[in-house]
């Protein structure tokens, strides 16, 4: 996204271009999980058969039986999520100034890296080196910690945070994410039924990810009573429920998860963006 000019003073159009760029990027990424869809398939029976683990962080599920190709259908979901839902936000926030949305685009636009599970059946089909599938499993880890970062960044602005260099705060969020995605240890040889590489610091992880996403909730219930806008209790139901639709969808190894997932994903960024839209149409 570098190609967005003067990244410290957040102006409308700026922000814009952040959100087009977003667009593109998760586009591009949807049509790669697509076109490769057809070669990749076939292998996924194969992997996740010979998978170390489940790949349920919470436990969520645990004894309910493995289907193969169900990764496979939520990186497509979340992919596919991240373009249709920046899409609309662009759409129906052009023209609005706000700083809460800007950063939920990023949390949308962090699903876009599940894209990465695709690098362990590509590296099986093109006898590809381990650096590859390393390397994609670091950027999926970076997506990772950088959406769940975005989504308390944006409920941390609900609060009246009156920081006006967003592109500061981005840039934050970003090194942070990326700072953990790389010293992270990572196996080259074992894999969960996800299709993620097995990594280190698994519980630390879920401990970062979990707290992050409550103060996120409670900043934004928070908000309620500091700003006088109610919309804002509604804003943080929206996030708990994307939150856990989330964790269900990008951990999904079962056919009874992705559905859920996706209703309780899409029910959480409906009634966020159209909280903070009700609050902003107004200003």
């Amino acid at each position: 996204m570098g190609i967005c000019a003067n990244t410290n003073v957040m102006t409308l159009t700026t922000r814009n271009c952040y959100l087009l760029v977003g667009i593109g990027l998760s586009l591009a990424a949807l049509v790669l999980v697509i076109v490769f869809a057809s070669l990749a398939l076939p292998l996924f029976p194969g992997l996740v058969e010979e998978a170390a683990g489940r790949s349920s962080r919470y436990g969520v599920f645990p004894r309910w039986p493995v289907n193969p190709y169900v990764p496979f259908a939520a990186m497509l979901a979340a992919v596919a999520y991240a373009a249709v839902a920046q899409t609309l936000i662009y759409q129906f926030f052009e023209k609005t100034q706000s700083p809460e949305i800007f950063f939920f685009a990023l949390f949308v636009f962090s699903f876009t890296f599940e894209c990465g599970r695709m690098a362990l059946p590509l590296q099986r089909l093109y006898t590809l080196p381990h650096v590859f599938a390393v390397t994609a499993e670091r950027l999926e880890l970076f997506g990772r910690f950088f959406g769940i970062f975005a989504l308390f960044a944006s409920s941390i602005y609900a609060t009246g945070f009156k920081a006006q260099k967003q592109g500061t705060v981005l840039f934050a969020i970003t090194l942070i994410a990326l700072l953990f995605a790389i010293r992270i240890p990572i196996d080259p040889l074992a894999w969960d039924t996800g299709l993620r590489l097995n990594s280190g610091y698994r519980s630390m992880f879920r401990i970062i990810e979990l707290v992050t996403a409550l103060l996120a909730v409670a900043s934004y219930l928070a908000s309620a009573r500091m700003r006088g806008d109610k919309e804002f209790i509604l804003a943080g139901a929206g996030a708990l429920l994307a939150f856990f639709g989330r964790a269900l969808l990008l951990d999904a190894d079962t056919i009874y998860t992705p559905i859920p997932a996706l209703l309780h994903l899409l029910a959480g960024t409906w009634l966020v963006c159209k909280q903070l839209r009700r609050i902003y149409q107004w200003m």
